[in-house]
């Protein structure tokens, strides 16, 4: 059995997560908005990514389902990112606090 250090694996991760939102972005720069949006799914999906990453997959992603026209799609899911980021005044809270996951979660059983 191999153990991992939990730090290690932190660093390492960030860059690979750094470079599929790139890889999102370019998908949606060229007009693969299928593709940029499956992307925004698994980056919202990912307990790797930071909370303030998967906030703003969800954003991206309602810009995604709007350019896309389905603009039900595009509400919901921006308003699950606002209700998912507004409790900006309390002191950070990792990326499994209910401010994340609750909106997050009712968001994602729909697709």
């Amino acid at each position: 059995m191999s153990v991992r250090s939990t730090a290690r694996s932190a660093r390492e991760l960030a860059p690979a997560i750094k470079a599929f939102v790139e890889d999102a972005k370019l998908a949606e720069r060229e007009g693969r908005w299928s593709d940029a949006a499956l992307s925004y799914e698994s980056l919202v999906r990912d307990p790797l990514a930071d909370e303030q990453t998967r906030l703003s997959a969800l954003r991206w992603l309602g810009r995604v389902y709007l350019e896309q026209g389905n603009r039900g799609a595009a509400i919901d899911v921006l308003e699950a990112a606002v209700a998912a980021g507004h409790p900006r005044k309390l002191p950070r809270r990792s990326t499994s606090s209910p401010s994340f996951t609750r909106p997050a979660a009712t968001w994602m059983q729909r697709i």
